[in-house]
């Protein structure tokens, strides 16, 4: 039986061919937007290398001070942390698995054989950052604990920097020049897209290297922020609450100026709506607003699906009043129907998944970044596929569904006429 509503859905759909276009169409837009939109969310937000642990990361990115006899009295906000502050409330931490440190700067980058420079990010660091990331070594690895103890100038450089300066990626042991300071090279990375970029960068350097950081306010401003790798989601209320005890024995011995976090550190998915301002970034606000945006963009092709559906079962009245006529129960009137709306939306499910995709492609330099080392599991997401067709099923099922069951209540005589 439903080999044969299938083959009368294909006959359906030859003989009103413009219904059925602008059916699969619209169905097919309708999946493309929600995966489009879906895909841009999980680049950002989901586990994938080198940023393998996104789901277990935590993020301390800035403070804010204030006198310390007028608590009250903000001092200044949204700066960087000090050295001496993350030494002495941060990587003393007992609850996370791992604990690192991040100073980014901007700098030219040469060699000693050649004129040419590059602009570079180098990312100073400690060897804990190593253990964050799933890295693709191409020759050498990271500069050792030793080295971070010692401040040895040893530096990890990505594939990009290594072909423009060297043009080759067998230069482990070479020098380059960051910031005109030489560093012999001790590892080259494969390239990653940016779009990972907490734990991108052209250089990483160990921040050893250098005695002195600027700092002020009693060495509370300075240069870094800290990632913080709990051992499970489940343990980030624990690391806070840990984090709040250091920052108030911390607050205790400072004599003109105190730090505050404002609810820091933040979870990966949190740190996405973070924005330079007061407080914690309110997540439920703004993914309701997403997800009100993501609705109306569904619906309205729902909507218009509904009417189309509508008006091809008025078109086949008679034919259902017909079968009625021959036997044909209600159950078997709702399931010929359903099954054509199933295979339009297969049709248009299929049609979506493959504009999706032609949509990335041909907005990569918008919405990609250029597309530049985005990886197959980045944008394939399975799962994010079947959710969207799921939902565009239950309404078309919905729009013919109750047409569908309205009419095949109707009697004999009134169908036929």
């Amino acid at each position: 039986m439903i080999k044969q509503y299938i083959k009368q859905a294909f006959y359906l759909l030859k003989e009103n061919k413009l219904i059925s276009f602008i059916s699969i169409v619209g169905t097919a837009f309708a999946i493309a937007m929600i995966m489009v939109i879906t895909i841009l969310f999980q680049i950002k937000n989901a586990d994938y290398r080198p940023e393998v642990n996104r789901s277990r990361t935590l993020y301390i990115q800035f403070g804010e001070s204030f006198m310390k006899d007028n608590p009250e009295r903000r001092n200044s906000i949204n700066f960087f942390l000090s050295l001496d502050f993350m030494k002495e409330c941060i990587l003393p931490l007992k609850t996370p698995e791992r604990v690192t440190l991040v100073s980014r700067m901007n700098v030219p980058l040469s060699i000693p054989s050649g004129d040419e420079r590059i602009p570079g990010m180098v990312k100073y660091t400690d060897t804990s950052f190593d253990g964050f990331y799933d890295f693709n070594y191409l020759a050498g690895g990271m500069f050792s604990e030793a080295d971070f103890q010692s401040g040895v100038k040893k530096a990890v450089i990505r594939e990009y920097v290594a072909r423009q300066l060297f043009h080759t990626t067998d230069v482990v042991g070479r020098e380059i020049y960051i910031d005109g300071i030489p560093f012999t090279v001790c590892g080259v990375i494969e390239n990653f897209s940016r779009w990972a970029s907490f734990a991108f960068a052209d250089v990483y350097a160990p921040y050893t290297y250098r005695e002195q950081w600027w700092g002020g306010n009693e060495q509370i401003q300075g240069n870094f922020t800290a990632m913080i790798l709990a051992k499970s989601p489940d343990d980030f209320e624990a690391i806070r609450r840990e984090i709040n005890m250091a920052v108030e024995r911390f607050n205790q011995h400072q004599t003109t100026y105190t730090i505050g976090l404002r609810e820091q550190p933040y979870s990966h998915f949190q740190q996405l709506f973070f924005r330079w301002g007061d407080g914690l970034p309110d997540v439920t606000e703004n993914v309701t607003r997403y997800g009100i945006i993501l609705l109306i963009l569904l619906l309205v092709p729902a909507i218009n699906l509904s009417g189309l559906t509508l008006s091809r079962m008025q078109r086949r009245m008679e034919e259902i009043g017909v079968r009625k006529a021959f036997g044909a129960t209600r159950w078997q009137l709702m399931n010929q129907v359903l099954s054509e709306n199933l295979l339009l939306t297969l049709l248009g499910g299929l049609l979506g998944l493959v504009l999706s995709y032609i949509a990335l492609f041909l907005m990569k330099d918008w919405l990609l970044d250029g597309g530049k080392f985005i990886s197959f599991e980045m944008i394939a997401s399975p799962l994010i596929f079947l959710l969207a067709f799921l939902f565009c099923l239950l309404m078309n099922l919905l729009s013919a569904g109750i047409p569908a069951w309205s009419v095949a209540r109707k009697n004999i005589t009134d169908a036929l006429k």
